[in-house]
C-alpha cells in the first residue's frame, strides 16, 4: 500500500483527483481529523463548519462518505445523529450505513473474554494516576495520555502480564495509538487497512470506484508509549 501523504502539501493534487473521478469514497478519521484530539473523548464534538461540509459531501452525487474509527459503533451514531454516513466503529468490527449492517462474527464471540479481561484490568490499573479502561465490546482500550512518564512502564508491565496468554494464543493483539493501547481480536477491523473492505462499508459492491481518498490524523501523540510490547 502507498504510504500516507500529509493532506495539506498535496491538497491540490487530491482535489484535481475528486474533480475528475464519476464517483469518490472519502473515507475520514472522526478524532483528530473531524474533531480536535482532547483528553475526554467525549468532549470530542464536530463543529458547525465540519457539519456543513459533511452535509455538503453528503448530498453531492459524486460522493459517499464512510467515518472509520476506534470508537463504538454507537458513539459514533451519537455524535453524527443528524447525518446520514457509513461508519465503521471500532476500526470497523462494526458497520452501519444505508442499507447496510455488519459485526465481525469472531469478534462478537469474543465479546465476553473482553468484558471479563476489562474488569481483571480495573483493579491492577486503578492505582496508576491518569490512567483509565474503556471497555468498548468488542475492544478495549486503555487511555494513558494523562499518566506521568514514569508511570508508563508500570502501566506496559501490567498489561503484558495479564494479556500474554491471549497473545500468545494468537486470539487477541495489543495496538498502540494516540497516547492509548488498544486489546483487540487478531482478525480485528479495517482503519489502517483501507484497501479492505472499502468498497462494502460504502455499499458499493459491485460498483467500481474510480477514486478513494483516506484522511486519518497523523497527529503526533502527547507521549508515544515505550518499551517493548509482548
Amino acid at each position: 500500500m502507498a504510504q500516507p501523504l500529509p493532506l495539506w502539501q498535496h491538497l491540490e493534487a487530491v482535489l484535481q483527483r475528486c474533480r475528475a473521478s464519476a464517483r469518490c469514497a472519502v473515507f475520514l478519521d472522526y478524532d483528530g481529523t473531524l474533531t480536535p484530539l482532547v483528553i475526554d473523548p467525549a468532549a470530542a464534538r464536530l463543529s458547525p463548519v465540519t457539519r456543513q461540509v459533511l452535509a455538503a459531501l453528503l448530498h453531492h452525487p459524486r460522493y459517499q462518505v464512510a467515518i472509520v474509527s476506534g470508537r463504538t459503533l454507537r458513539d459514533l451514531q451519537a455524535h453524527v445523529a443528524d447525518l446520514t454516513l457509513y461508519l465503521a466503529g471500532n476500526h470497523g468490527l462494526e458497520i452501519a450505513g444505508p442499507g447496510l449492517a455488519y459485526c465481525h462474527p469472531e469478534a462478537l464471540r469474543l465479546q465476553p473474554q473482553v468484558r471479563a479481561l476489562a474488569e481483571v484490568l480495573q483493579p491492577e490499573l486503578a492505582t496508576v494516576p491518569g490512567a483509565w479502561i474503556e471497555e468498548k465490546g468488542l475492544t478495549l482500550t486503555v487511555h494513558m495520555r494523562e499518566v506521568p512518564a514514569p508511570y508508563v512502564p508500570l502501566v506496559q508491565r501490567r498489561m503484558v502480564r495479564l494479556l500474554r496468554p491471549a497473545i500468545a494464543a494468537r486470539v487477541f493483539v495489543l495496538r498502540t495509538g494516540k497516547a492509548v493501547v488498544r486489546y483487540s481480536p487478531r482478525s480485528s477491523g479495517i482503519k489502517g487497512k483501507p484497501c479492505t473492505g472499502s468498497s462494502t462499508t460504502c455499499g458499493w459492491v459491485g460498483q467500481r470506484l474510480t477514486y478513494s481518498l483516506y484522511i486519518l490524523a497523523m497527529t503526533k501523540p502527547t507521549r508515544k508509549p515505550s518499551g517493548r510490547w509482548a
